[in-house]
């Protein structure tokens, strides 16, 4: 499947460049010129795959949400702390609410935003704004319309099986965890009341 990446390479573009119309991230503030800018017709050949589409629209989203109490893009240092500390608060809410690891470094590359996270965000708009803190008509404004070949079919239903074993499991875990600890409850007031009854039958004799 295409991303980001490999438009960026093959058109020569950097990363941090619209590949398409060639715009930088200040340049796109700038709405009025933005207008005026060409596109490169050769570019639109190399498409995208609706999954990365989702991916990246959930990724803007959550950036935007990070930043909403500074709002700026370009981070400075003095806001820094800020930023992360607000995407901290996103990240628990995320996991608590949803059961969503979200923006997480994995071992060897990438991050816990993969297919299956973004649908789930743009599946409930309601709860995802919710935790955002953005407007649930701008979050379903940021969906994609979905055209999905059968390749891209039978990936989905894995990363859907995959959360649905992974919810499963949580669940069952936390379960076990409640077990354990009423065991060790019913445990502590059973030696309690055996030291009580050793403690009378001293008393007696």
């Amino acid at each position: 499947m295409v991303d980001g990446k490999v438009c960026s390479a093959l058109s020569n573009t950097s990363s941090m460049m619209c590949h398409i119309c060639k715009a930088t991230i200040s340049k796109m503030n700038d709405i009025v010129s933005l207008k005026s800018y060409s596109v490169e017709p050769e570019t639109l050949q190399f498409e995208l795959s609706v999954l990365h589409a989702y991916i990246r629209c959930f990724e803007c989203l959550l950036h935007i949400a990070c930043r909403l109490e500074v709002k700026i893009w370009k981070v400075t240092k003095d806001k820094k702390e800020l930023i992360e500390k607000r995407k901290k608060n996103l990240q628990i809410e995320f996991r608590r609410k949803m059961i969503l690891i979200v923006d997480i470094p994995k071992s060897g590359s990438g991050t816990t935003n993969d297919g299956n996270t973004a649908r789930r965000f743009f599946a409930n708009p309601s709860l995802s704004s919710e935790i955002t803190g953005l407007s649930e008509n701008e979050t379903k404004r940021n969906e994609v319309d979905e055209y999905i070949d059968d390749e891209e079919s039978e990936l989905v239903e894995g990363f859907e099986e995959e959360i649905d074993y992974e919810s499963e499991k949580c669940e069952q875990n936390e379960e076990e965890k409640d077990d354990e600890v009423e065991e060790e409850n019913d445990e502590g007031v059973e030696k309690a009341k055996e030291e009580d009854f050793k403690d009378e039958q001293h008393r007696t004799i």
